[in-house]
C-alpha cells in the first residue's frame, strides 16, 4: 500500500478517535443508572463483530489510523456488553422471590419429628389468634 499523505491519516485518525469516544457516553449513563434496559445486546454483539472485522482489515492493509481508533473502540464496545450482562443478571436476580421452603408434616423424616411440627404448628396458631 502507498503510503498516506499526513492529512489523509490525520482525518482517518480524527474519525475513528471520534467513534471510539462515542461509546463512552452511553458506558457512563449505564453505569450511573446501574440500568442497560435501554441497550440492545444483539445490537452491541453485531456492533462489535463488525469493529473487529474492520479493525483486523485495516491493520492488514497497514491502515493503522484507522486499525487503532478501531481496536480501542473494540475494548470499550466489550466494556458495554460486560456491563449488559452484569446488570441484567443482577436485575433479574432482584426481581426473583426468595424461595421460601415450606415444610409439611408429611416430609418429616421420623415419627418424633411429625410429632414436633404438629407441635410446633398449633403454638403458631395459637400466637397468631392471641389478641395483643
Amino acid at each position: 500500500m502507498t503510503d498516506a499523505s499526513p492529512i489523509v491519516n490525520a482525518t482517518g485518525a480524527l474519525g475513528g478517535a471520534l467513534l471510539a469516544i462515542c461509546t463512552l457516553p452511553q458506558i457512563y449513563q449505564m453505569y450511573k443508572t446501574k440500568s442497560a434496559d435501554d441497550v440492545s445486546l444483539s445490537f452491541i454483539m453485531f456492533y462489535t463483530s463488525g469493529l473487529i472485522l474492520t479493525t483486523i482489515y485495516t491493520a492488514l492493509i497497514g491502515a493503522w489510523a484507522g486499525a487503532i481508533p478501531l481496536f480501542i473502540e473494540v475494548l470499550l464496545s466489550i466494556v458495554m456488553i460486560a456491563f449488559k450482562l452484569v446488570l441484567t443478571a443482577r436485575k433479574k436476580k432482584e426481581k426473583e422471590p426468595e424461595s421460601q421452603i415450606e415444610v409439611s408434616q408429611d416430609t418429616a423424616c421420623c415419627d418424633h419429628c411429625k410429632a414436633m411440627r404438629a407441635k410446633a404448628s398449633e403454638e403458631l396458631e395459637i400466637s397468631d389468634s392471641t389478641p395483643q
